[in-house]
């Protein structure tokens, strides 16, 4: 596994845990569903891929792992920058 998948997966996690409580579980069933659908490829393109196509959850819990995945992306780019 390289060290930026890694380091995404790694604050994708740390943002899960800042989410409300109410949705934080099934946000994390959903981002386990679309990483065990990358296995073993280990791609964040490829996860992004998986995310999209999930559709078993509802608006809500899509709408609040995007603003996590947005969030997960501004924080990994801006630490590949550094």
């Amino acid at each position: 596994m390289s060290k930026l998948y890694e380091d995404f997966l790694r604050t994708l996690d740390e943002e899960i845990e800042k989410s409300s409580p109410e949705h934080r579980e099934q946000i994390k069933i959903l981002f386990l569903q679309a990483w065990y659908n990358t296995f073993p490829d280990n791609s964040i393109a490829q996860f992004t891929k998986k995310f999209k196509h999930i559709r078993t959850f509802s608006r809500a819990i899509k709408y609040e792992a995007s603003k996590i995945l947005g969030r997960t992306f501004k924080q990994i780019k801006m630490g590949v920058r550094v």
